[in-house]
């Protein structure tokens, strides 16, 4: 029996392994805030490149005018299409 102030080798395990499922636990939280965050710069820049590509918003973000908007607006939409039907295509398997 160790003496006061003193710690056994099994006491400092069973605090290193407490230790390691905190961790666990605070990187899987952190792992899903990221991915809930990038998920939603996902979708954002989707709907910029595909439906406000041409409105106010779209036209300041990228700084063009009507005139360039209205002329890339179709490329804006199929390379926005690209990447996610990939990955869909990916997912489904």
């Amino acid at each position: 029996m160790p003496l006061v102030g003193q710690v056994s080798v099994r006491d400092s395990a069973d605090a290193a392994q407490r230790l390691r499922r905190v961790d666990s636990a605070a990187m899987s939280i952190a792992a899903a805030v990221f991915t809930g965050l990038v998920a939603l710069l996902h979708g954002y820049f989707l709907v910029l490149e595909c439906f406000l590509w041409t409105k106010p918003m779209g036209l300041e973000t990228f700084r063009m005018s009507p005139a360039q908007a209205e002329a890339t607006a179709v490329l804006a939409k199929h390379l926005q299409r690209l990447p996610r039907g990939g990955a869909r295509v990916e997912l489904d398997g």
